[in-house]
């Protein structure tokens, strides 16, 4: 019904009104961190510069367009959702799709990328 933009598609607008409007929902990724766990104890994901590559390799602006149909505000200003009044976006400097800075973070923590590197995925 909805074009990627988030708009009506044609075939739709004599039929139905479209209206929308901001509501708040969080969805977020957990990532275990506790190195006292022995699933954690070698993973990767226990170095901070991993984690902060993942978080510059994810393209939220994408994800809200492919998979939202484009409603939705794209998390790149922390955690708290726009609609908040703790919100500020001038003051919250999140994460924002950077894969060249990724790519960086990931050779910092000893992952420079090459053939037979190991899998962030395990």
């Amino acid at each position: 019904m909805l074009t990627k933009k988030g708009t009506l598609r044609d075939v739709w607008k004599d039929k139905i009104e479209l209206q929308t409007q901001p509501y708040l929902n969080i969805e977020y990724l957990g990532i275990l961190v506790d190195t006292s766990n022995p699933i954690v104890k070698n993973s990767p994901l226990r170095l901070k510069k991993v984690r902060q590559a993942i978080n510059y390799g994810f393209d939220r602006r994408k994800m809200i367009l492919y998979l939202r149909n484009s409603l939705g505000t794209p998390a790149e200003s922390g955690f708290v959702p726009m609609g908040l009044p703790s919100f500020n976006d001038s003051a919250v400097k999140g994460y924002t799709y950077n894969p060249a800075k990724a790519a960086q973070l990931l050779k910092e923590a000893g992952f420079p990328g090459e053939k037979g590197s190991y899998p962030l995925s395990c």
